[in-house]
């Protein structure tokens, strides 16, 4: 086996990229306390670095514990908000079907309204949670935004046709 004291990890103990790629070694090796021992090392090193927040939300994601996941993330996202976080921890509240599990991806629009690729994932999420008229709504804004989201426009004809709105053959067109 390989040991948990690579090159790497005694070269850069707090570079978070070779942990993170030495963690998932680690976690694909079924070596679980290797892997949170090395994140752990991390954080307490980096206390205040997001990165090691976003790290250590990937690891408990990987282990399945998605509310501990959710909570990494989140912290993460207080310091340093981004897309990629959003959408970290509304996989995990999805995944974990953990309470609002949209509201990463509200929070992370009301700060961006422009990001149509989130907004896309959260009219696709409201979609599957049965939210049809908030589906609506974010398909459309997408829609309006340019061309280059048949998605959104295909669901949103498809939600259309559901509901019985005649605009779905005009969209779908």
């Amino acid at each position: 086996g390989r040991e948990s004291s690579g090159p790497s990890a005694r070269i850069h103990p707090n570079w978070v990229p070779a942990t993170g790629a030495l963690m998932l070694l680690d976690v694909q090796e079924k070596m679980r306390d290797a892997a949170v021992a090395r994140v752990t090392k991390l954080r307490k090193n980096r206390p205040d670095d997001p990165a090691g927040m976003d790290l250590e939300g990937d690891l408990h994601a990987s282990l399945g514990d998605y509310s501990r996941a959710d909570a990494a993330y989140r912290a993460a996202v207080a310091i340093s908000p981004s897309a990629m976080l959003a959408v970290k921890s509304f996989r995990v509240r999805e995944l974990g079907k953990l309470d609002e599990p949209t509201k990463p991806l509200e929070q992370w629009l009301e700060r961006t309204p422009e990001d149509f690729s989130v907004r896309l994932l959260l009219a696709e999420a409201y979609d599957r949670l049965g939210q049809r008229n908030r589906a609506i709504k974010q398909y459309e804004l997408v829609a309006a935004s340019g061309p280059d989201y048949v998605t959104a426009l295909n669901n949103l004809a498809w939600i259309y046709h559901q509901a019985g709105d005649a605009r779905a053959e005009q969209v779908a067109r």
